[in-house]
């Protein structure tokens, strides 16, 4: 299936550049309009219409919207290749907030022509799947300025449903985050949907929204985490993380740090062949996890790497994660799951361990300093053991302040949100 989209990925891109050379624009939005169709469900007139554009960079999360909208997307490599045929690269490599900033003569001449475009390509969409909302993961994105510009026109407001939860992050970094984004003096949107009381707090001291367009209803892909079905469990994680990462920016000390938990979680796989261990990770580190479990010579049939799996589906079936700080950590940790931070003495001894955000709350872990204890920890947990109320209530605290406000029923305070705004 997948070879089949890439293949109908190269025929659309193939037409649409043919049809931009010999000027054939209304072409293009024939093609455009026909594949968004093709890709899409059955629309629903009691249903309120919402397009989202760079929809991959949600990691699915609107999946859970289809349920109670008409959810489009836009495809990404469509706006990508549209968003090139009108800017030259000097342009498109621009920082997003210079893109967004820049009173450059040259390029304020090609967004006006991009908008002549986008008006007859949105007006068409618009009409076509009688949409109400357009949402993005981000307020940002270059590609995406003029394109919500545009759709304002015929009254489709624009929700910024914000991806970057910023969980379990320290002064420092949250500082980075808001004068990185204060340059967007002006939000374009209607409404900011913000994922947890930190991003709310950090988005509010910017100044560049009304107070009155913040709405936080959390993260709508942790409903899931409601009423897990209780499975044997047999999974052990290991939350693995960058080399360079927002708690360690060093590649060096952070490959030694990483590498050294790896090889004693691939050793507890050998003594422990009764479990299933994964190496939970994101794409960016699968091939350096691989290869170094290959060239260390663990072939463990217990023993795998993971990136692709809906991970709340793992974790029904978990006994206990390891990690050092993510929001897949918070998230194990409100599941009563034993969590155990790995803080390295090549973690401690760096200078960033300083700013480490969850040493404030130890108390809600285990914490081993060595390989030795991990191991120690390990045995102890992995036998029966329950989580204390105190701790879950301590732990549930700090999920709903860093990464998704309680209770789990986002997507019910997001279908409220939009049929106020209707």
């Amino acid at each position: 299936m997948t070879l089949i989209f890439f293949i109908i990925k190269k025929i659309i891109l193939f037409f649409l550049r043919f049809c931009f050379l010999i000027n054939l624009q209304s072409l293009t939005i024939s093609i455009i309009r026909f594949y968004i169709l093709f890709r899409s469900s059955k629309i629903k007139k009691e249903k309120v219409g919402i397009l989202s554009i760079n929809n991959t960079a949600f990691r699915r999360d609107t999946n859970y919207l289809r349920k109670n909208f008409n959810l489009i997307i836009f495809p990404d490599f469509i706006l990508n290749f549209i968003f090139s045929v009108f800017f030259p690269i000097k342009f498109r490599r621009m920082l997003d907030s210079d893109f967004y900033n820049s009173k450059d003569l040259e390029l304020l001449t090609l967004r006006n022509n991009y908008r002549k475009y986008l008006d007859l390509l949105c007006s068409i969409i618009q009409k076509e799947f009688c949409l109400e909302i357009i949402i993005s993961p981000h307020f940002r994105y270059k590609n995406q300025f003029d394109i919500i510009k545009t759709f304002k026109k015929y009254n489709v407001k624009f929700f910024c449903i914000f991806r970057e939860s910023l969980a379990a992050v320290g002064k420092d970094e949250c500082d980075v985050f808001i004068k990185k984004y204060k340059k967007f003096k002006n939000f374009e949107g209607d409404v900011f949907v913000s994922p947890n009381k930190k991003v709310d707090h950090c988005i509010r001291r910017m100044n560049i929204l009304k107070n009155s367009q913040i709405k936080t209803i959390g993260l709508l892909r942790m409903d899931s985490l409601k009423n897990l079905p209780i499975k044997e469990k047999k999974n052990i994680l290991f939350f693995s993380f960058g080399y360079y990462s927002p708690f360690l920016k060093d590649q060096n000390t952070g490959r030694t740090f990483h590498n050294k938990i790896l090889r004693k979680f691939a050793e507890l796989s050998k003594k422990y062949p009764q479990y299933n261990f994964i190496i939970r990770c994101k794409k960016t580190m699968y091939k350096n996890n691989i290869k170094w479990l290959k060239e260390n010579y663990f072939s463990v049939k217990n023993l795998s790497v993971d990136y692709k799996s809906n991970l709340h589906s793992i974790l029904k079936e978990t006994k206990l994660v390891f990690g050092i700080q993510s929001t897949a950590l918070l998230e194990a940790s409100i599941l009563r799951l034993p969590v155990i931070l790995t803080i390295f003495k090549e973690f401690r001894s760096s200078n960033f361990y300083d700013d480490y955000f969850l040493k404030n709350y130890f108390h809600l872990f285990d914490v081993c300093y060595d390989e030795k204890e991990m191991e120690n920890i390990f045995k102890q947990r992995v036998s029966k053991f329950k989580i204390s109320d105190n701790i879950l209530k301590g732990r549930l605290k700090l999920f709903d302040r860093e990464v998704s406000t309680l209770p789990l029923n986002s997507i019910e305070r997001f279908s409220n949100l939009v049929y106020r705004f209707r």
